[in-house]
């Protein structure tokens, strides 16, 4: 979720206080995740406290809800592929053009692979490191038996 810079015009309690038009909430939420109260932040941006207390509960709900999303994604894709995949009945696929058929079905069958840990990168990677790790025994007998020869 791309929140924008939000331009506002913050009222100061100060009238000669400069008035700010672009704040940027991410980047207010950030610092406020670190530990930095209103004021702080307030300095640090240039703004009134006002003006950041606006934009942390303004946003805070939003950025709740993404960190939750993040935190837990990947259960949320699940169940939202198993409700699409559960609203889907036979005839409504069988109405599919048939190289939509195929791309569901090839988009499926790359997620099953990647969820099995046999996607083909998985496998290639798995591969070179093996070889690594068995190039790396070999020299390191190599080695051992010069020392032991020495």
């Amino acid at each position: 979720m791309d929140l924008p810079t939000v331009n506002v015009l913050t009222v100061s309690p100060n009238p000669s206080a400069p008035i700010r038009k672009d704040l940027d909430p991410l980047y207010i939420l950030e610092l406020h995740e670190k530990g930095l109260n209103g004021a702080e932040i307030a300095k640090i941006m240039g703004a009134t406290r006002e003006a950041i207390h606006y934009h942390l509960k303004k946003h805070r709900t939003q950025i709740q809800g993404l960190q939750h999303y993040k935190q837990n994604r990947a259960d949320i894709m699940a169940l939202k592929g198993k409700q699409l995949l559960e609203s889907l009945t036979s005839d409504e696929i069988k109405k599919m053009p048939p190289g939509s058929r195929l791309t569901g079905f090839g988009i499926l069958y790359d997620k099953e692979r990647l969820e099995r840990d046999q996607s083909t990168q998985n496998i290639a990677s798995f591969h070179a490191l093996k070889q690594d790790n068995d190039s790396l025994i070999d020299r390191e007998a190599e080695l051992q038996k010069m020392l032991e020869e020495a």
